[in-house]
């Protein structure tokens, strides 16, 4: 028996079928019923292999934390802020000197500056846009995101492992 690696793995799905699918699907000639159908039954597989997923992706979460691995060929071991919270824009700090006054030192800066909102009276962090912009890898989100946790302005409950794949 071969051994199964991350790129041949899928060759036991029958991928020619899959892609036949998939073409189908985006087939605009084809009537947009039949399609539907077809988009219908991928969801339903979709949803099938998530459930599937579910359980090994624990394991193996697990596992590589057991392991103290971050990496396993192309898995990849993340890990995700859970409960948190931004209590530099609490309503006890609008007119606290001290925070303010960082607000605004940042605000002036370029790459700082999509991130600070001015409310009437006081400034807040605009947490949507910080958390995207530090998720896309923007170094100067990423640089606020850092000043705010080490003043503790930026707080998080716990970090729960979370598994991605590294695309070929």
């Amino acid at each position: 028996m071969r051994t199964l690696d991350s790129d041949n793995a899928l060759l036991i799905v029958a991928p020619d079928t899959l892609d036949q699918a998939i073409e189908a699907m985006e087939d605009r000639s084809l009537d947009m019923r039949d399609r539907g159908v077809i988009y219908a039954g991928l969801r339903r597989l979709k949803l099938r292999i998530e459930r599937a997923l579910r359980p090994m992706t624990q394991e193996i979460e697990r596992a590589m934390i057991e392991a103290e691995a971050k990496t396993w060929g192309p898995l990849q071991l993340n890990w995700r802020a859970v409960d948190v919270a931004y209590p530099v824009n609490d309503e006890g700090n609008w007119g606290d000197l001290t925070v303010q006054d960082a607000l605004a030192v940042w605000r002036k800066e370029a790459w700082s500056r999509p991130f600070i909102r001015e409310i009437p009276a006081h400034l807040e962090v605009a947490t949507a846009a910080l958390g995207t912009a530090v998720h896309e890898g923007d170094p100067g989100a990423i640089d606020l995101w850092q000043k705010l946790n080490d003043l503790g302005l930026r707080t998080q409950g716990v970090k729960v492992p979370s598994l991605s794949v590294k695309e070929s």
